[in-house]
């Protein structure tokens, strides 16, 4: 509202720091926000969405220089966790029993110690499991959607998957402090 966006960019590429998950959707909704809701010139947008690639640029620069020693010499932009969070729900363990663990820890539904024998190449370790997890997924495309369904239900259920927290006492604070939040982030 008091069109801060230098500092919003700023918070914006800290927040990539903490959790990239939707990070190449940022020009999109600085995009949205400012054509839609502020009714600002394509020319005028253009300069800001600019002025975001420059601060995104300065500040993820060292993270960039610090993959690129640890990875010996290769650019890896942000982590290499996508490829891992695919294949924990998407590979020849995975059932429609074992995905309701996936928040609490105990999923028990990979095992990653087959690429061992990888472990001096954590970029072909990468590349090698989020193939096998598109492998999985493009062999069996119903389990797939049905593993998707239930993984989107227990993420958003309102209270924790974890044995020990399914009693009455957790699940009654849960659900009365987390619905209303869910509501109101609506």
């Amino acid at each position: 509202l008091s069109k801060k966006f230098f500092l919003s960019f700023i918070i914006l590429c800290i927040s990539i720091y903490i959790r990239p998950t939707i990070e190449f959707l940022y020009p999109f909704i600085i995009f949205s926000f400012l054509y839609f809701n502020l009714s600002l010139s394509f020319n005028l947008i253009f300069k800001k969405i600019l002025l975001f690639f420059f601060v995104y640029i300065v500040l993820l620069s060292p993270w960039w220089i610090h993959n690129f020693i640890k990875y010996n010499g290769e650019f890896v932009r942000i982590n290499l966790a996508p490829s891992w969070s695919l294949y924990i729900g998407n590979n020849e363990l995975s059932s429609l029993d074992n995905t309701q663990f996936a928040r609490s820890g105990s999923n028990e539904s990979f095992n990653l110690d087959k690429f061992d024998y990888l472990n001096n190449t954590p970029l072909i370790k990468n590349k090698k499991i989020r193939e096998e997890a598109i492998a999985f997924i493009l062999e069996n495309p119903k389990k797939f959607l049905l593993l998707c369904k239930k993984r989107m239900l227990h993420f958003w259920q309102f209270y924790p998957n974890a044995i020990e927290f399914k009693n009455w006492f957790y699940i009654f604070v849960s659900v009365s402090s987390f619905s209303f939040l869910c509501f109101f982030s609506i």
